[in-house]
C-alpha cells in the first residue's frame, strides 16, 4: 500500500536550529576573519601602517583560511540540510556540530583558562574580561548546539528529512 500521508514540512524547531547555527558557526567566526584581511590589506597600502606612528606587522593568514573553510563547510551542509536533501545530510549534519563543537571548545576555552596573560605584552582593561566573555560564548555555543543537536533527532525532523511519515509518525501527530 502506498503511503498516503502528506509530505512533512520544516519544523518551526528545525528552523530555528539552522538559523542558530548559520549565525553562531559561520557569520561570528568570519567577522574577525574579515576584519583582520580589511586591517591586513589596509597596513599593506599604507606602508605597513594603520595610523601615525603605530606598525602593524604581516599576519598569519593559515589559522583564518583554515577558520574560513570549516565556516563556508558548515554553511554548505546547513544550507544542505534547510532543504532536507539528500537524505544523509541530518547524520552528516550531527557529526558535524558534534565535532565542530568540541573542537571550538579546546580552542577558545582551554588557552584562554589555562594560559596566564604574558605581561611582556601590556597589560590593559580587556585581560579581565577575556575569561568571562570566552566562558558565556562557550555557554551559547554549547547550549546552540545542543538544542540542534536534540531538534535535528527529533521524530519531526527525520521524518522532514526522510522525505515521509511513517505510521509511528502518524500516530505522534494524531495524539
Amino acid at each position: 500500500m502506498p503511503n498516503t500521508y502528506p509530505k512533512p514540512g520544516r519544523p518551526f524547531g528545525l528552523t530555528l536550529a539552522l538559523i542558530g547555527i548559520i549565525i553562531i558557526y559561520t557569520i561570528l567566526p568570519m567577522i574577525p576573519v574579515i576584519f583582520t584581511f580589511l586591517i591586513n590589506d589596509y597596513t599593506i597600502l599604507q606602508g605597513g601602517q594603520i595610523a601615525a606612528g603605530i606598525q602593524i606587522p604581516r599576519l598569519d593568514a593559515t589559522p583564518l583560511i583554515i577558520q574560513t573553510f570549516i565556516s563556508v563547510g558548515l554553511l554548505i551542509i546547513a544550507i544542505f540540510a534547510w532543504f532536507g536533501r539528500p537524505r544523509f545530510i541530518r547524520h552528516i549534519l550531527t557529526g558535524a556540530l558534534s565535532l565542530l563543537a568540541v573542537a571550538m571548545l579546546v580552542a577558545l576555552v582551554l588557552p584562554a583558562l589555562t594560559t596566564p596573560p604574558d605581561i611582556t605584552q601590556g597589560i590593559d582593561s580587556t585581560d579581565q574580561l577575556q575569561a568571562p566573555l570566552l566562558i558565556g560564548y562557550s555557554v551559547l555555543l554549547m547550549g546552540m548546539t545542543l538544542y540542534a543537536l536534540w531538534f535535528v533527532n527529533r521524530w519531526s525532523s527525520r521524518a522532514y528529512f526522510r522525505g515521509y511519515y511513517t505510521e509511528e509518525d502518524m500516530a505522534r501527530l494524531d495524539a
